[in-house]
């Protein structure tokens, strides 16, 4: 296995966390970081042993010796742009979703990935969770039979849903929806023809402008019938950052996944904490021990573009995943269902 160079653009929250992981790789050779916030990356490259640091992302696309770049920048406006550049550069990109704001800003990522043979994958990381990957394997082996209904719905912590918020103009459709939304259509092999969504306002409103939470169905062409949910005003703590359920019905069994309760408590002088509770994952502090998917993602791609291999989310999928949130945006202002595809 050929060694890489790889950049990270934007190290904060997921950026930082990323950065970790591909500092365990061994498959990266040299590791470039890049943010507007100085002190942090400078911080991150010195933790990481970083080869090179950045205030400017743009020096990272000029250096010969980074094959890849994943792109995690804030707010969500800069993802476009900022990886439109990365291709044009010759660089492999993982984009964090959403890959644009408008159905043609997607097509032209994978018009210029195409163009230039590069690979271009979306972060969905739900597609790594080992037991969501069992669910996909029970449905394509045939052991459910055919899915008839699936149903999904996740509730974050109210500090997260300001923090998303507070720096982009989305509903919880796009920002936390959309991973159950790609999740089943991967599960399925589903084809979106219909979407119909209505929005709850409530707290959230006033000072964000945003909806407290959003329900979608999704009719599918092959007659199935998808129910997801997203709420982003969970109170603080209990029962820890996100919950998760989701439920799958065929002709042949149902499988369900339920992660609305926590096996893991602490409890001090200061209060109840249930760690390890992020839905992409978590730095644990000792050596190489990291909780969650995000890990597993990021090595995946690194061994895409270290080995030749087509990363599992295909750009393709994710537009269609992308197409289906703004459908359902649309049918909640319009109060009515929207045929897909999208004219």
């Amino acid at each position: 296995m050929r060694k890489i160079g790889l950049g990270i653009i934007g190290v904060g929250w997921i950026g930082g966390m990323r950065a970790f992981a591909a500092s365990l790789n061994s498959t990266v050779e040299t590791l470039a970081l890049a943010d507007i916030a100085e002190d942090r990356v400078k911080e991150l490259a010195q933790k990481y042993r970083a080869a090179f640091w950045t205030a400017d992302y743009k020096e990272i696309l000029k250096r010969e010796d980074i094959d890849a770049v994943i792109v995690s920048t804030t707010p969500e406006e800069t993802h476009y742009p900022i990886a439109l550049e990365a291709l044009k550069s010759g660089k492999h990109v993982l984009l964090e979703k959403p890959m644009g704001l408008r159905l043609e800003e997607a097509d032209e990522l994978i018009e210029t990935a195409k163009r230039n043979n590069l690979y271009l994958t979306i972060g969905y990381t739900k597609r790594f969770i080992p037991k969501y990957a069992f669910a996909k394997k029970c449905i394509s082996d045939g052991t459910l039979g055919d899915i008839t209904t699936a149903f999904a719905y996740t509730n974050i912590t109210v500090e997260l849903g300001k923090k998303i918020a507070g720096r982009v103009k989305l509903t919880p459709i796009t920002m936390e929806a959309t991973h159950y939304i790609d999740y089943m259509l991967w599960c399925t092999d589903g084809i979106p023809e219909k979407v119909y969504a209505q929005h709850a306002w409530g707290m959230m409103k006033e000072r964000y402008g945003a909806p407290d939470s959003s329900w979608l169905m999704m009719g599918l062409k092959n007659g199935a019938l998808c129910t997801i949910g997203a709420n982003w005003t969970q109170p603080p703590g209990w029962p820890h950052q996100s919950i998760m359920y989701h439920e799958f019905i065929g002709t042949k069994g149902v499988l369900t996944m339920d992660n609305t309760r926590r096996d893991l408590i602490l409890k001090t002088e200061r209060g109840v904490y249930f760690p390890l509770s992020p839905t992409p994952g978590e730095i644990l502090g000792l050596g190489e021990f990291f909780e969650g998917p995000l890990k597993i993602e990021t090595d995946h791609f690194i061994r895409c573009v270290a080995e030749g291999i087509e990363p599992l989310v295909k750009p393709i999928e994710a537009r269609r995943a992308m197409e289906v949130t703004i459908a359902a945006d649309l049918s909640a202002e319009r109060g009515q269902p929207v045929e897909l595809p999208l004219q």
